[in-house]
């Protein structure tokens, strides 16, 4: 359901019923109500993998489905996004605005494994700013747009602001290596994450190498190129914000911004199974607007908008995925 302005942007309408509107059913695979599924959990739950208490976790999370259109209402705008939102798939996200879903307890896993590492490490802010969201509103043809977000933690220094984010992760970052030719030192392979039954082959010099004869070259971690556009995007908001923030910043640790043109670093905090990796990453503001005006631009068009997941997992766990193929 839709409804248009009189400059012809489409602004989504979010159905009565969507939402999560009950569990898949871990072990008959049928649905069942949330405050069922934790009745049935606290009475042992014979074969379920999960627990009353995870399943608790996962029905009182106190964010809606629909935060931001309310975000946006409140504010007197015509359409909310959050950072989070707007890197997800366009098609999923106005696809969860017009229908209900079922998932599975243990789809939540991951989900109530980072909240609950965010609980803990919101708890520090130093000399900064912890979880303190950011709102700015802009006209995109004739409907208000209320676009947020917040940033796991806000920091200022003589280089500048830096934007914290906290990852919590089975697979974090690994170092990538390419090898080159011995001869002719072109690069015959590169991105290697797996260094297993690698073949050495050089077009140029047609010949092949064995492992011993190549020159190889360590890469460190990167973070994942939607962690670091999150990072982007947070520092877009915060550069409409400044004076906010650094209001802030004075009133509750005596910190002052300078009066010049600010500067953005970001870092991505890995917390991986066994260790925690922290990768510095850049700051490309005019990357961030540009995704920012491109998934507006779906978002408030009467069709649907096109499968465009910033990571391939997205479309494995969707919970809207049926309805994505239908209305294909």
């Amino acid at each position: 359901m839709t409804t248009k302005t009189k400059s012809k942007a489409v602004v989504p309408i979010i159905a009565k019923d969507a939402g999560m509107r009950a569990f898949n059913c871990e072990v008959t695979g049928e649905e069942v109500a949330t405050a069922d599924c934790l009745a049935c959990a606290a009475n042992g739950a014979p074969g379920c993998p999960t627990t009353a208490a995870f399943i608790h976790a996962i029905i009182s999370d106190p964010r809606p489905h629909d935060f931001s259109q309310r975000l946006a209402k409140a504010h007197g705008a015509n359409f909310g996004i959050s950072v989070t939102e707007l890197l997800y798939c366009p098609r999923k996200f106005r696809l969860k605005m017009a229908h209900s879903w079922m998932e599975k307890p243990s789809d939540y896993y991951a989900r109530v494994l980072g909240t609950a590492f965010h609980a803990i490490l919101e708890k520090y802010e130093g000399q900064g700013i912890a979880e303190e969201r950011i709102i700015t509103t802009f006209d995109y043809r004739g409907v208000k747009v209320l676009f947020s977000g917040k940033p796991d933690l806000v920091t200022y220094s003589g280089a500048g602001w830096l934007i914290t984010d906290y990852k919590r992760t089975g697979w974090p970052p690994r170092n990538s290596y390419s090898y080159t030719c011995p001869k002719c030192y072109e690069i015959i392979l590169s991105g290697i994450t797996d260094r297993r039954k690698l073949k050495f082959y050089c077009e140029d010099c047609d010949e092949a190498f064995r492992r011993s004869q190549v020159h190889q070259i360590v890469h460190p971690p990167e973070a994942r190129s939607s962690h670091a556009m999150q990072i982007s995007l947070l520092a877009l908001l915060l550069n409409k914000n400044e004076e906010q923030y650094a209001s802030i910043l004075e009133e509750k640790h005596g910190v002052i911004v300078a009066d010049a043109p600010p500067a953005f670093s970001g870092k991505v905090v890995y917390l991986g199974p066994q260790k925690i990796l922290p990768i510095p990453v850049g700051v490309d503001l005019e990357a961030a607007r540009a995704l920012l005006r491109a998934r507006i631009d779906v978002l408030l068009r009467p069709e649907l908008p096109p499968k465009e997941p910033l990571e391939g997992w997205e479309c494995k766990y969707c919970p809207v995925a049926a309805q994505c193929d239908a209305a294909a």
